[in-house]
């Protein structure tokens, strides 16, 4: 129902090579069970299926922030010189963690993190924490989300807000070089 019947199929056989059971490509199952094993094997085949399901949701996510991720440095490469952008960087917090950020721009002194968000509470809360941890450094970058429309996120944008500047895909250049150059 999502699209992801393939990434589904892919998690499905090594889940069912794992645990023991078949799979065969369209459902799990047992096919021999004694009245004993039965309630077992019913279990295993739905916590396999969970769990294909989850995984397959996981990945179409990762795709999906990918695509964003791509679209979206071809949109601020359009606007600043490819030297000044990197992709798929980390960045290490306030914490000591490491973030993976999406995309960087070092436009003369200032840095600016550019991060799609989906409208998904997820993606949202995610950013806001990555957001939050980079902007407790001494002297942190500018942190931007990036959404498609920014309406359509109702009270969830403020929580983006809370944790640096948000701007919709289509921003005009001014914007995106002003945001930078404020970084």
């Amino acid at each position: 129902m999502i699209g992801a019947s393939t990434l589904y199929a892919n998690s499905a056989r090594g889940l069912a090579d794992h645990y023991g059971i078949r799979f065969d490509n369209q459902a799990f199952f047992v096919a021999e069970a004694s009245r004993d094993q039965l309630a077992r094997a019913t279990t295993i085949v739905a916590n396999c299926s969970s769990e294909a399901a989850a995984l397959a949701a996981y990945r179409a996510a990762e795709r999906k922030f990918e695509e964003e991720t791509d679209v979206l440095y071809k949109r601020l490469a359009t606007v600043f010189p490819k030297r000044e952008i990197e992709r798929d960087i980390e960045f290490v917090g306030s914490s000591t963690h490491r973030w993976k950020i999406a995309t960087i721009v070092r436009h003369g002194s200032h840095i600016a993190l550019f991060e799609p968000v989906s409208k998904h509470p997820v993606s949202v809360v995610t950013t806001a924490a990555k957001f939050h941890d980079i902007a407790r450094l001494d002297n942190p970058p500018g942190r931007i989300s990036v959404v498609r429309k920014k309406a359509d996120f109702g009270n969830l944008i403020n929580v983006l807000a809370q944790a640096g500047s948000v701007i919709d895909f289509d921003a005009p250049k001014e914007t995106l070089l002003k945001i930078a150059e404020a970084a």
